[in-house]
């Protein structure tokens, strides 16, 4: 998900289609349930291979290595790289199938997802335990959708109401 900065955009809300995959969120749960049997959490190894992906593209699209680890850094809130540097990334990131694995930070992920621009980690992490992720901006259109329809029901009982005024104005003739 893109930084706010980079999504803000006029939405018309007339045109736009809710953008939320409702089977891809039933799946997400049923996938969970599967996990919940003795080692089904033993996620790490896939884990790591995406955030090594989340790199791999962040490295294609131009961005180096150093820059990642110092915008994580800044979004951590650490001056030095004792905290967070590359190689500490490349010790999480290149894990080999022999070796036991280095565990990636929790308290990086966002971190890591904002330096990459890539989710897919945050992502996989919320399905495996039956979530999805949404966009704020996919809520906010959810939200003017449930907004209009009590719009809609509150209309429709304000004409009911005028009916029965109308019906108690007018003289019986």
């Amino acid at each position: 998900m893109a930084a706010i900065s980079k999504r803000r955009q006029s939405v018309d809300v007339e045109k736009r289609q809710l953008a939320l995959d409702f089977e891809a969120v039933v799946e997400a749960a049923e996938q969970a349930r599967a996990l919940e049997i003795q080692g089904g959490y033993a996620i790490e190894r896939q884990f790591c291979g995406l955030l090594a992906e989340a790199m791999r593209k962040a490295l294609v699209s131009g961005k180096k290595a150093e820059a990642v680890a110092s915008d994580m850094r800044r979004l951590l809130g650490v001056a030095d790289e004792k905290h967070c540097s590359i190689h500490m990334l490349r010790n999480y990131l290149g894990q080999s199938p022999d070796k036991e694995p280095y565990r990636f930070p929790a308290a990086w992920l966002a971190a890591f997802c904002a330096a990459t621009d890539d989710d897919e980690a945050l992502r996989y992490l919320a399905r495996v335990r039956g979530y999805e992720l949404v966009p704020a901006e996919v809520l906010a259109l959810a939200k003017i959708g449930e907004i209009r329809v009590r719009r809609n029901e509150l209309t429709a009982e304000e004409r009911q109401w005028m009916r029965r005024l109308d019906g108690l104005t007018k003289s019986p003739r």
